[in-house]
Formats: structure tokens, C-alpha cells, sequence
């Protein structure tokens, strides 16, 4: 296999996206972002791969990925009972809406799962520089607005 050849193997494998969320805590223990363009979300999960996240640890979604992904969400929440649902979702501090929100615009969703608190800033100085917006970082109990680019009005 040519270098050609395996750059753009590469370059495919970096940007897979499967309309599901990841089966672990999500979306706790991430910190999440959108990307308005393909190009800036390839060079920032480049840049995490390079500075040693896993790529189990990146999960990329499409825009429509990710509105699937929400959508069967909400099919399997309507199952539960109202005052579970409700519960479910506020822990999640309306993240899940925020960024579908986003992804109803054409907007690609990033989120990186961190195991230290340190990572936080590791993880927003990678994502800022390719253009991320909107990053946050969501815990079971905390949610941190990392974006420098956050405005009055913003969600």
C-alpha cells in the first residue's frame, strides 16, 4: 500500500461516525463541542490522537448522526415513566438539546472522554484552535462552560 493510500485510509477512519451515542456514561464525563466544518473536526481529532487520547476515547458525529442518535433517544425515553424521563434529562443538563440544536443547523458534534479533571483544559486548548464551538465539559453533577467564544444570549 502506497503512503497516498494509507493517508487517505487514514483520513476516513478519522472522521467514522455512527448515528448512536457512545454505551458508557454519556454525556457525562466529556467535554463536548461542535464544528461547523469536516476539515477543522479531522485536524482537531488529529491533534487529540497526537496528543494521546484513544480513539475510543473521541466520538465524532455527524449532524445527522447525531439528530438520529437523539431522536432514538427520545423513542426509548418515552418508555419510562414522565417523572424518570425528567430526571434523566436534567442530568444530563439539557446538553443533549443544546447540541441537537446545533446539529439541526449542519453542525458536527465532538465529544472527548476525559478520566482526569486536568484534561479539561488539555482537551479546549486542542479543540479551540480548530475552530470549536460551544465547549463543554458535563459531569453527573457539573457542567463547565470551557469556550472562550461564549456570548450573552448563548445556550
Amino acid at each position: 500500500m502506497s503512503d497516498f493510500e494509507k493517508q487517505n485510509e487514514d483520513e476516513q477512519s478519522v472522521l467514522s461516525s455512527e448515528p448512536v451515542y457512545p454505551t458508557d456514561t454519556f454525556p457525562h464525563k466529556y467535554v463536548h463541542s461542535v464544528f461547523e466544518d469536516k476539515q477543522d473536526a479531522e485536524q482537531a481529532i488529529r491533534a487529540l490522537l497526537a496528543a494521546g487520547f484513544t480513539s475510543d476515547e473521541i466520538n465524532f458525529m455527524t449532524s445527522q448522526d447525531f439528530v438520529q442518535a437523539a431522536e432514538r433517544g427520545e423513542h426509548q425515553n418515552k418508555s419510562l415513566s414522565k417523572s424518570f424521563a425528567h430526571f434523566v434529562s436534567s442530568m444530563d443538563h439539557n446538553v443533549t438539546d443544546a447540541y441537537l440544536s446545533e446539529a439541526r443547523r449542519g453542525n458536527d458534534v465532538l465529544s472527548v472522554r476525559i478520566s482526569k479533571p486536568d484534561q479539561m483544559a488539555q482537551v479546549r486548548d486542542i479543540l479551540a484552535p480548530h475552530h470549536a464551538k460551544h465547549i463543554q465539559y458535563i459531569d453527573s453533577w457539573t457542567q463547565a462552560d470551557l469556550s472562550n467564544t461564549r456570548h450573552r444570549g448563548d445556550w
